[in-house]
């Protein structure tokens, strides 16, 4: 895909379903907003590689669109994109999916497809074999790109599935893709709905990840929009969580209470003495071990729950600027638990470059480990994706931190 094209499609052409193409067995067809297209094409070109983000377009397109289906029916409920990415293996086809989208606690996987095809569809090998990716209901989403529209065939149920293939079998092919017949599909897409509504998860037992995970092969790239840290340094932003931060969990700490916990001074109203004691104790162990804080720093935590471990995670960021070097920003991550227990055994803390998806640092708690912590520095541009995983498979990919200063 092209970058730099620009797509500047109007309300009323997306609005003329004439422009649509017939598509046989497409039960529903939904016409995208120029909005969707120009946010899709955003989130694609966060992939470093040229070659690869044409998947993830039509990833964020299916996404867009299927979220667009849902939001038209009247339901008691709404999809979880907390934990979304979008997987886009090195295929010829550029076949690729979105998982780890939940509706009601039920895992959904959206495959995106170009209307090459007909007759069968082609679904990523690793949505089907992998555990962690494993879905309860596949949803392939036909997209007819130029036309900016996503038409639904239907859904197969992951027991559905799983009963066909162990009877029928799936043709593999070398680009790494099952053929999916689409007699298996259910075209009745009130069904889904009913199932989204009504159906309890345990009803369609998922294979559970092992703690041998598969090495990385692909490309996760998470929906969710990238967190600018810079913003933690704006004075409104001390004294109430702005809207991003509501929306990503992150609590930004006061300045004024970081640096009375810094200088170990009286606590400001803002905080009480106790919070204050504790954040100074948290923030005692990477400075013991050399990391230094730098004046400028501010501060945010989250508090999350991971298959039952209740765990906290700050982030510390700096500014560093040196006249030799180009200017550079530091993360500080300290994770422990809420209630200052050790922290589970085989915990692992992993930060990784989203532009490249290199590991900078991946840490792995030990049984009396009451923190662990890291710090990564990098380059303006750079932005930094935090995993946390327990040593059974679960895990959580926070969505990206970067720091971009803001023109005045």
């Amino acid at each position: 895909m092209n970058s730099d094209i620009d797509y500047e499609l109007s309300d009323e052409w997306n609005d003329e379903q004439d422009y649509l193409p017939d598509y046989e067995g497409v039960p529903e067809v939904i016409s995208l907003q120029a909005t969707q297209i120009n946010e899709a094409l955003a989130l694609s070109q966060r992939v470093s590689d040229p070659g690869k983000q044409w998947a993830v377009y039509l990833n964020a397109l299916a996404l867009a669109g299927f979220r667009q289906w849902l939001a038209a029916r009247t339901l008691n409920f709404s999809l979880d994109e907390t934990q979304c990415v979008i997987l886009e293996p090195a295929i010829a086809d550029g076949t690729s999916a979105v998982c780890h989208l939940q509706a009601n606690a039920l895992r959904l996987c959206l495959i995106a497809l170009e209307p090459e095809r007909e007759g069968d569809l082609l679904i990523p090998q690793i949505v089907v074999d992998r555990p962690d990716l494993a879905a309860h209901f596949y949803i392939p989403m036909i997209l007819y790109e130029e036309q900016g529209a996503i038409g639904l065939p239907g859904f197969i149920r992951q027991d559905t599935l799983t009963q066909q293939r162990d009877t029928h079998g799936l043709t593999h092919r070398e680009d790494s893709t099952y053929v999916l017949p689409k007699s298996w599909l259910d075209p009745d897409l009130d069904h889904l709905l009913l199932y989204l509504s009504c159906l309890d998860p345990q009803a369609i037992a998922l294979p559970q990840p092992t703690s041998q995970t598969v090495p990385q092969r692909i490309h996760q790239l998470l929906v969710q929009p990238v967190l600018n840290t810079a913003q933690w340094f704006q004075a409104e932003w001390q004294t109430q969580m702005g809207p991003m931060v509501q929306a990503l969990n992150w609590i930004v700490i006061p300045q004024r209470t970081f640096a009375s916990a810094m200088r170990e001074l009286q606590p400001h109203p803002d905080w009480t003495e106790m919070q204050i004691e504790a954040l100074l104790s948290d923030l005692k162990q990477p400075i013991n071990q050399g990391i230094t804080i730098a004046s400028n720093a501010r501060a945010a935590y989250r508090n999350f729950g991971l298959s039952g471990v209740d765990l906290q995670l700050y982030g510390i960021v700096s500014l560093l600027d040196s006249p030799s070097t180009e200017t550079e920003w530091s993360l500080l991550l300290i994770l422990k638990h809420q209630t200052d227990q050790p922290l589970p055994n085989g915990l692992l803390l992993k930060v990784r470059d989203l532009q490249t998806m290199q590991i900078v640092q991946q840490l792995r708690s030990i049984p009396t480990a009451g923190y662990l912590f890291t710090e990564a520095i990098g380059a303006l541009s750079e932005q930094f994706l935090v995993t946390i995983a327990l040593d059974n498979g679960v895990a959580v990919t926070l969505p990206p931190l970067q720091f971009q200063l803001t023109q005045s």
